[in-house]
């Protein structure tokens, strides 16, 4: 007869209730994480999109009224008259390392834009296109009409 030596009787009921309830634990808690990793990044992408509008927003306020609109690649600097100090300041949009900072008369730092992967300024027949890449790929662009007088 085949008697089962006390060492190989396999689990007790306790121990596969133990190591059940461990491992439905972690399937629990690994589909908890994966929601609020998709939750998370729809998070980011809506900041990211509030931000670019605010941008934009902020851009096209500050064109209205310019004069002297200047591109490159990565910079845009035109002027505007300041009704408060009665001058004119230059003000410039430029690329500095993953960030896009707004200048006034060449001080300051005042980030605009961040996680930036690319930018491409461009005046074309006096609209203004900007075309953004973002670290992690998103891309954004716009299009404003510039004030004709003294702009290259």
């Amino acid at each position: 007869m085949n008697k089962i030596k006390r060492e190989e009787q396999g689990f007790s009921l306790l121990e596969v209730i133990i190591t059940l309830s461990i491992v439905s634990s972690c399937v629990l808690l690994f589909s908890f994480a994966i929601s609020q990793i998709g939750a998370t990044r729809a998070a980011v992408k809506d900041d990211r999109q509030i931000e670019w509008h605010l941008f934009i927003n902020q851009l096209e306020f500050e064109l209205t009224g310019s004069e002297d609109v200047r591109t490159s690649r990565d910079k845009l600097t035109f002027e505007r008259f300041d009704v408060e100090e009665q001058l004119v300041k230059s003000i410039s949009y430029e690329r500095y390392y993953k960030i896009i900072r707004r200048q006034v008369g060449s001080k300051g730092h005042q980030p605009i834009l961040l996680e930036v992967s690319s930018i491409n300024f461009s005046l074309v027949e006096q609209t203004l296109e900007i075309d953004v890449v973002f670290n992690n790929g998103e891309t954004y662009s716009a299009k404003f009409r510039v004030n004709e007088e003294r702009s290259r």
